[in-house]
């Protein structure tokens, strides 16, 4: 609030405003930032319109805003109370924590406090009291050379896993991605600024076994999906043939009737 240089009371004048705009109806970003836009002061309604929604994440902490079905390209935005009608779940402040914390480690563990901290975008001591309060729940596990910690539920679950799919082709902003150990999941630097780009952009990858084998990006062109692909590591035939499969699987996914071209390009 300080950085963008606004009051908890420009906040609860948002907050109000977007709740009563949604009031039994459904808007898209556009016909909202139109809606509400008159009742707010030029700096507000300049941070409205950035595409980072610095003011609707708090809207949605106070549950008067979420996503709605899409228009077409357009995202829009519902009030819960109206689209989550079951949703009658109510946690404490510290309980909250402590569910986004067993989630967390459900999907990212192992891991430890400072990285599930960094994750959620608190301060590493104010974390550590959630933290503390689960840790009858988690068994310590050495994971590449670290303490870490996992859940003792998912011990059994993690020791039996394998990889069924060598190769996997997923998009950006992935959420396999988006866990704090990154390094575990590319080989060097330059490898790393390719996948975690400036301005918070992250790349569309190849994941061979589980780590980053490249990079790739997608244009469609009379029906034909072409896919052109920038490895990190080299892929023997098998591999690119698993490559292949899952460029075929994407393309029928998105109707390209006249199948993929895949380019193999060399940074």
């Amino acid at each position: 609030m300080k950085h963008f240089g606004i009051s908890y009371s420009d906040l609860d004048t948002v907050t109000h405003a977007i709740r009563d705009a949604l009031e039994g109806t459904t808007l898209t970003r556009s016909e909202l930032m139109k809606t509400i836009g008159k009742r707010l002061k030029p700096k507000l309604r300049s941070l409205l319109n950035s595409s980072w929604n610095e003011l609707l994440h708090p809207a949605s902490y106070e549950e008067v805003l979420c996503f709605g079905p899409q228009r077409g390209i357009e995202t829009t935005f519902v009030s819960p109370k109206d689209w989550l009608k079951s949703w009658k779940i109510r946690l404490t402040p510290e309980e909250s924590r402590r569910v986004l914390l067993e989630r967390y480690l459900r999907v990212y563990g192992p891991s430890d406090r400072l990285e599930f901290a960094a994750w959620a975008g608190l301060d590493p001591v104010n974390a550590r009291p959630t933290w503390e309060s689960v840790l009858d729940r988690m068994i310590e596990v050495v994971y590449c050379g670290r303490r870490t910690w996992l859940l003792k539920d998912d011990l059994d679950a993690l020791l039996r896993s394998e990889f069924r799919d060598p190769v996997r082709l997923i998009p950006n902003f992935d959420v396999y991605l988006a866990g704090r150990d990154r390094r575990v999941l590319t080989s060097g630097k330059e490898e790393h600024k390719r996948v975690y780009r400036q301005a918070g952009w992250v790349s569309a990858v190849v994941l061979a076994r589980g780590r980053v084998g490249g990079v790739w990006s997608v244009k469609t062109q009379k029906e034909k999906l072409l896919l052109d692909i920038e490895p990190f590591v080299k892929f023997g035939s098998d591999f690119r043939r698993f490559v292949e499969e899952e460029a075929e699987a994407y393309a029928d996914f998105l109707g390209c009737s006249s199948g993929v071209n895949i380019s193999w390009s060399i940074s």
